[in-house]
Formats: structure tokens, C-alpha cells, sequence
């Protein structure tokens, strides 16, 4: 799974489900600018990380002598969701709940990604530029699949020797 285009669904998700406005809920640590003094979120996820065993398979393919190896895994994301300025705690409050619904979980659900559980929300508000600004933290967990294929050169022929104390035999194998 794509981290970039994952952010981009989960961060488009986030801000429908609590109607803000567009470009409202963007990616965390950007440089620059990063508001006009509206209200905002900014969501960083964590790497996947996997969460059980790899399910490996290998499959030849129709022409030549390569085999498709392809591992699947369910792994989790975390999304560290922080709002700014005006009802920045009561966001952070909501959005769990919000996701839950089922017309969001439908959401998740097409995009093959599973709602797991939330932290407590955070109130992080303090004082920026001699002023008090509104700040809330939620982290959100996601559960997915992840899928990655690859096809692998395999040898063709090649020989085969089995000896034992009484007798050895060579034969030659032909398998793609």
C-alpha cells in the first residue's frame, strides 16, 4: 500500500466525516505557511506495521521459467490526527464516533481498511505568539492488507545427484 496515497484517503475521509472545509485536514510536518488562521488538522501515519504472520505463495507462470512469489499481511497504520484553532478538543472528541458510522465504516470498508481503536483525546492547547490557540490530539488505529508481488528467474534445468553407500544416480530435471 502506497503511505502517500493511504494519507490522502484517510486525510479526505477525516475531513467529510466532520464536514470542515476543503484543504482543511493536510499531511503533518510540512514546511512553510501553514494556515490562514482557520481552523485546521494535520494527520501523520506511522509505517505499516505487520501484525501477524505473512501469508507467502509462489505460482509459475504461463511463459518462461519465472514462478510470481506474493506476500500477504494484515498490517496496522496509525494516524496521529492533531486539530488547531476553534473547536480543536471537541474534533478531536468526535472523530472516533464519527467513524464508526456506519456510512464511514462503508467508506473504510472500499477502501479495504478496517476502523481498530482510538486513543483518549488530548488537549494540547497552549499559548502561540503571546496568543492561546486550541489545540486537540487523537491517535487512530487502521488495520489493512497489504499486498506485494514480484516475479523471480527460476532454473529450468538443472541436475539432481542422490548417492548412497550402495549406489548413485544422476538424472537431469526439467522444471520451470
Amino acid at each position: 500500500m502506497d503511505m502517500q496515497i493511504l494519507g490522502r484517503q484517510l486525510r479526505e475521509l477525516i475531513r467529510t466525516a466532520l464536514g470542515m472545509p476543503a484543504n482543511s485536514v493536510r499531511p503533518a510536518n510540512q514546511h512553510g505557511p501553514a494556515d490562514d488562521g482557520n481552523p485546521f488538522a494535520t494527520v501523520l501515519l506511522t509505517p505499516l506495521t505487520p501484525t501477524g504472520v505473512e501469508d507467502e505463495r509462489y505460482v509459475n507462470e504461463v511463459t518462461g521459467n519465472n514462478v510470481t512469489e506474493t506476500i500477504v499481511g494484515q498490517r496496522s497504520v496509525l494516524a496521529s490526527v492533531q486539530f488547531f484553532r476553534g473547536d480543536a478538543m471537541t474534533k478531536a472528541g468526535r472523530l472516533w464516533q464519527v467513524l464508526s458510522l456506519s456510512a464511514n465504516l462503508e467508506k473504510l470498508q472500499n477502501l479495504g481498511i478496517g476502523l481498530s481503536r482510538a486513543s483518549n483525546p488530548r488537549d494540547l492547547s497552549a499559548v502561540e505568539n503571546t496568543r492561546w490557540e486550541s489545540r486537540a490530539q487523537i491517535d487512530v488505529e487502521f488495520h489493512l492488507i497489504a499486498k506485494e508481488s514480484t516475479s523471480t528467474a527460476t532454473f529450468g534445468t538443472f541436475p539432481v545427484q542422490i548417492a548412497t553407500e550402495t549406489l548413485t544416480s544422476t538424472n537431469e530435471v526439467h522444471e520451470p
